[in-house]
């Protein structure tokens, strides 16, 4: 007889902006008659804001396999981070994965939600897609953008609110609902046509700011483990190059991951650099690309690479899903296990 479960993302127990308990959801949860809990939190670095998350939440996984045997579904960033460990319980195991990731690949490969593009299309425009306009990295790199009269050679996004000086230059090429830009969606489905338009990507990443280069000293081993959502691996997925608009280190963290970054194509080196003088860094780039790079042979090799790496990394981490299921006869497909509660 196949096991009973349930899986659950963090945030139904746990409030992360106060480091508070759910008890009332805690207490229902516990009291499911189940043979295994699942509980899954893909986080990055910036959520992990102080110790007292990880107490909470350690506290939350205690109760649980005390009882029950658990697992525990962690973003793989996660293994080797002091702050994130877990200890080691009777029942509670762990796993980890690019759970962002495996959720893009599963929603266009396998559930085909929209259709992606298979080659590179390299041309002198490029693609930059916006979502919560007040980060520096949306509107303020948009505006810098306009300021150097590259807008001509670009496909983009913007979502200015109705009393905005610019609203006029809003566009909707993702098809996004503003009101829905304050929860968090996989941008999936999207249009393929906008990567067979464009020769590369400004990828708008979630995290921008360097706020958390003043993190206490137990948390310096985060410093240089940026955010990566969808918004990454979409262009790899679409096999298109991109430039970064992201925390400082992100193009490190990906060379690390086995991809390439392109930045050795590029006059200016921006992983680095002050906010400010990033963004400056990113639009210089953007404009060398524009008239420079329309056509590399190196970076279409780059491109198939990436693309290749990833399909391979996706496939893993769903050989992690399979096992789970294997391993705790679990009678469920792995979208049951795979959710999209991946915050």
């Amino acid at each position: 007889m196949a096991n009973r479960f349930d899986i659950t993302g963090i945030y139904e127990f746990f409030n992360l902006e106060n480091n508070t308990v759910n008890h009332k959801f805690l207490n229902q949860w516990l009291e499911k008659d189940l043979d295994l809990r699942i509980i899954s939190f893909y986080w990055d670095v910036s959520h992990l804001r102080n110790t007292q998350t990880w107490i909470e939440i350690n506290y939350i996984l205690n109760l649980s396999s005390s009882k029950y045997h658990t697992v525990v579904l962690l973003a793989d960033w996660l293994q080797d981070k002091q702050v994130a460990q877990i200890p080691e319980q009777k029942n509670l195991s762990v796993y980890y994965i690019n759970g962002i990731g495996l959720v893009t690949y599963h929603n266009v490969i396998h559930a085909k939600m929209c259709e992606y593009n298979t080659k590179w299309m390299p041309n002198s425009k490029f693609l930059f897609l916006t979502g919560k306009w007040d980060k520096s990295n949306r509107y303020d790199l948009w505006k810098k953008f306009q300021d150097k009269n590259l807008l001509d050679y670009c496909e983009y996004s913007l979502f200015l609110p109705t009393d905005h000086p610019d609203k006029s230059f809003n566009k909707n090429l993702d098809n996004c609902h503003y009101s829905e830009l304050h929860k968090h969606t996989s941008a999936i489905p999207f249009d393929h046509t906008l990567y067979q338009k464009t020769g590369f990507r400004v990828v708008s990443e979630t995290e921008f700011e360097d706020w958390q280069l003043q993190a206490s000293p137990l948390y310096q081993d985060q410093v240089n483990d940026p955010w990566l959502t969808e918004k990454t691996w979409l262009p790899i997925l679409n096999n298109q190059p991109f430039i970064m608009a992201g925390q400082k280190g992100t193009l490190e963290k990906l060379n690390q991951k086995g991809y390439h970054t392109f930045e050795e194509h590029l006059p200016h080196p921006y992983d680095y650099l002050p906010d400010t003088e990033r963004l400056d860094a990113i639009v210089a780039n953007t404009e060398f690309w524009i008239h420079n790079l329309s056509e590399d042979l190196e970076i279409r090799k780059q491109v198939e690479e990436n693309y290749n790496t990833f399909i391979e990394q996706s496939e893993h981490d769903l050989g992690v899903i399979y096992n789970i299921i294997s391993t705790y006869d679990l009678e469920c497909l792995y979208e049951d296990i795979l959710t999209t509660q991946f915050l």
